[in-house]
């Protein structure tokens, strides 16, 4: 078990020394430093970065916000109200990106999942 001073010591020569608040290298290139890093580093303690994942249902909403907004340029004439509902279910998508993207394990409801169905096939565009 490798004790505290030692865990120091070792940082300490990898890093260089530091004298009056900046580091002096140890003469050392980069890739001896990553290449030592790397040899003491264990592969399990390494985890994915929440950035690297993505939420299961990301692309399936991404897909629901473009369709809405290609809806927008292309659909049919509506009343006000039916635009205006258009534009509420835009900032909900919008809003359900962000909470996912946010949160890779963000458990969206089945309440919401059912008003997403519901709004994939009230936009749909064409016949």
């Amino acid at each position: 078990m490798e004790t505290k001073e030692d865990r120091e010591k070792r940082l300490a020569e990898l890093m260089g020394t530091k004298i009056d608040g900046d580091w002096i290298g140890s003469g050392r290139s980069w890739t001896t430093l990553i290449d030592d890093i790397a040899k003491n580093c264990n592969p399990e303690d390494i985890k994915k970065p929440n950035f690297m994942k993505r939420h299961k249902h990301s692309s399936r909403l991404n897909k629901l916000y473009q369709r809405i907004a290609m809806w927008k340029q292309v659909g049919p004439s509506v009343s006000e109200t039916e635009w205006d509902v258009m534009i509420a279910a835009l900032r909900m998508v919008e809003v359900l990106m962000n909470k996912c993207s946010v949160d890779v394990d963000y458990k969206i409801t089945a309440k919401e999942m059912k008003q997403l169905n519901h709004y994939y096939r009230l936009y749909k565009i064409g016949k």
